[in-house]
């Protein structure tokens, strides 16, 4: 069977499911039984298309790798420790999911049989153009295996621009970014190493009595920087193979410097919003000592969206008095009601005094979430070089 025939096969099987399982199926049969029995049956069938037509082709899907695996299993648990750590932050909820032994033996059967399925499939995906080729395989299958995940109904906030950043923020990039590292997983250790990744996050997701309640924008950066930097970090590893499967006319623009330089890119994009204030929560560098000890010069503090209802006596919150776009971050040391509004006396920790003026609810940007030591010296020394350069 040729490359492309079985490229072909294998995403004409899954775009067919997505179309049972959204379009055709419902209303016809139980939404229990089409989410139970139905939808991990048919990835069950379209990973067993893509195992005989692996056989056909002659492609392996089974490696065997304990140092990969191991990897594989440090990434899915370095994902789950950071929204735990998030979860500190900003709070737990209760799973809405079974929490009896029948009830999670049921989802059990029903999440792993669709992820053995979508992972034989993925496999089969990314090893079809061979080493030489690698990189179109793994963005292309990762691209069709995300809008696989994503619920029809997800669609319709792109009405506007905020709903297609928020989409993007919160559903494609996350996926895209989990999808290409279970890619590389695939391409490396086959099924074992892509089901072991995505296994244990689906895992920690599912039979975890409590989950991590972050806010969108935490929780997508995290599932989007991790990814991409554990790329980085298996590409190094397995650096020497990758090349060595390389084909010679490809030698000087390797597929795995592409990759690298690709996934480097999307980081770089994913941190320029967060930058930006896309995500809601930015950074903001400290440059004066006013909040000394509890904020130092050179710190750099996530500035998080507040509801001016929400602030009390002691919170640390950033406002904009000049509109010069350089918040002023002080804590809040009362709260006062002024001819029917809200206004927010505020103090450095380190100031004799309150400030000046109450600060209103319109100029405050948000409140301190985060602060991280000493980071944002480099920024101050360039700024300060700089300014001490002569105008041209």
């Amino acid at each position: 069977m040729s490359i492309a025939r079985l490229w072909t096969l294998v995403t004409a099987a899954v775009a067919g499911i997505y179309a049972l399982i959204h379009f055709v199926l419902p209303g016809r049969i139980d939404g229990m039984v089409l989410a139970y029995v139905v939808t991990p049956a048919l990835w069950l069938l379209v990973g067993l298309v893509a195992f005989l037509a692996a056989r056909r082709a002659g492609l392996a899907l089974v490696e065997r790798d304990h140092r990969l695996l191991l990897i594989a299993l440090v990434a899915a648990l370095l994902q789950i420790l950071l929204l735990a750590l998030g979860g500190l932050e900003w709070g737990f909820g209760r799973s809405p999911y079974a929490s009896t032994l029948a009830g999670m033996a049921t989802n059990a059967a029903r999440v792993f049989a669709a992820l053995l399925g979508m992972e034989v499939a993925r496999v089969c995906l990314v090893r079809s153009a061979g080493m030489a080729k690698f990189l179109p395989a793994l963005v292309g299958s990762s691209l069709v295996l995300t809008l696989a995940q994503i619920q029809p109904a997800v669609y319709a906030r792109l009405g506007s621009a905020e709903g297609v950043a928020t989409l993007g923020g919160t559903v494609l990039l996350p996926s895209f970014a989990e999808n290409l590292l279970a890619g590389l997983f695939a391409l490396l250790g086959g099924v074992p190493a892509a089901f072991v990744y995505r296994g244990t996050l689906a895992a920690a997701h599912w039979f975890s009595p409590i989950l991590p309640d972050l806010p969108w924008a935490p929780a997508a950066l995290i599932g989007t920087v991790v990814p991409v930097l554990m790329m980085h970090i298996v590409a190094g590893i397995y650096r020497g193979r990758l090349a060595a499967g390389e084909a010679p006319q490809e030698r000087d623009g390797s597929w795995w410097s592409t990759a690298r330089t690709t996934s480097l890119g999307l980081l770089m994009v994913v941190v320029f919003w967060f930058i930006a204030g896309v995500f809601g929560p930015r950074p903001i560098l400290i440059a004066s000592g006013s909040m000394r000890p509890a904020i130092e010069v050179g710190d750099i503090v996530v500035l998080a969206p507040v509801d001016a209802d929400t602030i009390e006596i002691g919170d640390i919150i950033a406002f904009d008095h000049t509109g010069t776009g350089i918040p002023q971050v002080h804590r809040v040391i009362e709260v006062r009601q002024e001819g029917g509004e809200i206004r927010f006396v505020t103090k450095g920790d380190a100031n004799d005094r309150a400030d000046r003026e109450p600060v209103p609810p319109e100029v405050i940007e948000g409140e301190i979430r985060v602060v991280i030591p000493k980071i944002g010296w480099l920024a101050i020394g360039v700024r300060n070089v700089l300014a001490s350069l002569p105008s041209l």
